[in-house]
């Protein structure tokens, strides 16, 4: 029986957020030997996703500057431009979305606490999942 396929690529819109690619791996000769970073469209490979709903992440803010009263709300993600050099993603957290909408992808829960982030533009956020394809819908944020 052959494995599903997992299309593992930044999207503009979910019916769901299944969880966050943490390894990968390649059946491919030719990236295996060259040590890719990415997994070419044309290649392939495995990714590892830590897909629990209770996951917390960090994320980039942009698009607007957080601040301490955003915790608790929800927020969506964009998509930045994306190239071959590439090799971290390009999404961040929109803070032109932040509301209490409960179909927004994220919960804001916090901000990373180190003394390199800083509140306000650019701040590093720790996020947890509002909507899963392995829980409800989402919840109102406060």
């Amino acid at each position: 029986m052959a494995s599903p396929a997992v299309k593992a690529a930044l999207e503009s819109a979910f019916s769901g957020l299944v969880g966050r690619l943490i390894a990968q791996g390649y059946t491919d000769a030719q990236a295996i030997a060259a040590a890719q970073a990415q997994i070419a469209a044309s290649g392939s490979g495995y990714i590892l996703v830590a897909d629990s709903p209770d996951l917390i992440c960090e994320a980039e803010a942009a698009n607007g500057t957080p601040a301490t009263t955003d915790i608790g709300l929800n927020i969506s993600h964009a998509n930045g431009a994306r190239t071959a050099a590439t090799i971290t993603s390009p999404a961040y957290l929109d803070f032109g979305t932040e509301a209490t909408t409960s179909t927004l992808n994220f919960n804001l829960r916090g901000f990373v606490q180190s003394p390199k982030n800083v509140v306000g533009a650019s701040a590093k956020m720790l996020v947890g999942f509002n909507v899963h394809q392995f829980k409800s819908v989402g919840t109102t944020g406060i």
